[in-house]
């Protein structure tokens, strides 16, 4: 019996110090929550659901349509912005007279992080009220869509708009990235081997909101998903990956098979929306939009092995091969940064200065770069809808943009599109 006491009276003190041991646990991470839900804010579950706003609609051609008359916020640590979906499912304000041009893209179109009126296609319609040719910009910007989206809303819808000019926002951050493609499967293809629908395979819209079918492990468990500490370490886990996976696609120097096939995809998409447009008489052009990883290299872990320009360059030689009209808005950004921010640095989307700069460029281009924006007004006459036709300088003569690394070879297909190698 002593010898049972005595050893009871041992485990009596490792037992309170492991409870103490637990609590303290307990106690920091509780106090870690509580700090961080304060004054660092994760992307906890409920975070992400408020952030993007209720305004998607099932659609049964394309990934979603936006929803007429929604109003809501749009809110990031970077921003918090005021969103207004007109009765048409378009981020732009009636009246739209004609003349009228066509802005299609996503959502660097759409103004992702700025209010409407701060968006290119708004200050666009700004300054084109102000002195000619068009009396109106429609905003067709849907964050997430991507060029097979846009070639269905052309065909489907967006032609029926009456538009006098349509311009193709081509975003290189990620149009060319055959995984983030691979959400959007081509169905009911036409003659042309292109898409009448476009199908979701990993989103679809719940409760206005757009979400993933199967959940990420970072949301799949109820009870630790709108932990802030949890989210912490997920998105400390992800930062130290060397390289994202999306830059080794884009901006290799030598392409996969499955970045060739996607990029011969969107070469086909680029002439189907060019001879779409070119059947009732409208022009077309492509806006080449740059990402931040471009204009800013030095976010990149060895950007030495990347080639950052490629997509731009491989893309305007197929452009002028097939005379599509096209800016590249890559040299006039990385001229831009040097003086100020045009990126939101953690959302990657344009600033204010980002738009505005895109807007000048994009005018600029429109009356007297490639484009040439003839407007005849006889006196005492309105404005007949505008023409576009290609600069007079021979294409041989041009060039683009130095080269941050080496050229991208093409090789040319029975169909006659260069493909990159």
């Amino acid at each position: 019996m002593p010898r049972m006491r005595e050893t009871t009276g041992r485990m009596r003190p490792r037992s309170l110090n492991a409870a103490a041991l637990g609590l303290g646990l307990v106690a920091s991470l509780l106090l870690g929550e509580g700090a961080l839900r304060l004054f660092h804010p994760q992307r906890t579950w409920n975070r992400l659901l408020d952030r993007i706003p209720p305004m998607f609609l099932a659609d049964p051609s394309l990934p979603y349509a936006l929803k007429p008359g929604f109003t809501g916020r749009l809110w990031h640590h970077e921003y918090d912005t005021r969103i207004e979906i007109n009765a048409e499912g378009r981020r732009d304000r009636p009246p739209h007279p004609a003349p009228r041009a066509l802005v299609v893209g996503d959502s660097f179109v759409f103004g992702f992080g700025v209010e409407e009126q701060d968006a290119f296609p708004a200050l666009l319609q700004k300054s084109f009220r102000a002195t000619g040719p068009f009396s109106s910009i429609l905003n067709a910007g849907f964050p997430g869509f991507d060029p097979g989206a846009y070639y269905v809303f052309l065909e489907d819808r967006g032609m029926a708009l009456g538009p006098s000019l349509v311009l193709i926002g081509f975003f290189s951050g990620n149009d060319i990235d055959p995984h983030r493609s691979g959400d959007h499967r081509w169905a009911d293809l036409d003659a042309r081997g292109l898409p009448r629908r476009i199908v979701t395979e990993r989103h679809v819209v719940r409760d206005g909101r757009q979400v993933r079918k199967r959940l990420r492990f970072r949301y799949r468990v109820p009870w630790i998903r709108n932990s802030h500490l949890f989210q912490l370490f997920v998105t400390a886990g992800k930062r130290s990956r060397r390289v994202d996976p999306r830059h080794e696609m884009i901006y290799a120097r030598h392409y996969d098979a499955e970045t060739r096939a996607r990029v011969s995809d969107l070469q086909s998409l680029f002439v189907g929306m060019r001879d779409l447009t070119r059947a009732q008489g409208v022009p077309l052009a492509v806006l080449m939009l740059p990402s931040i990883e471009q204009v800013h290299p030095e976010r990149l872990r060895d950007p030495e092995r990347f080639d950052l320009d490629k997509p731009q360059r491989l893309f305007s030689a197929f452009f002028r091969e097939n005379g599509i009209p096209h800016l590249d808005l890559l040299p006039g950004f990385e001229t831009g940064a040097a003086d100020r921010a045009l990126y939101f640095p953690f959302d990657e989307h344009w600033n204010e200065a980002g738009h505005a700069l895109a807007a000048r460029l994009i005018a600029d281009f429109l009356r007297e770069g490639e484009l040439k924006i003839e407007v005849a007004r006889p006196e005492g006459a309105r404005a007949i809808p505008p023409g576009v036709r290609p600069s007079p300088s021979d294409a041989s003569t041009r060039r683009d943009p130095p080269s941050r690394g080496s050229p991208a070879p093409t090789r040319r297909t029975s169909g006659g599109r260069p493909r990159a190698s």
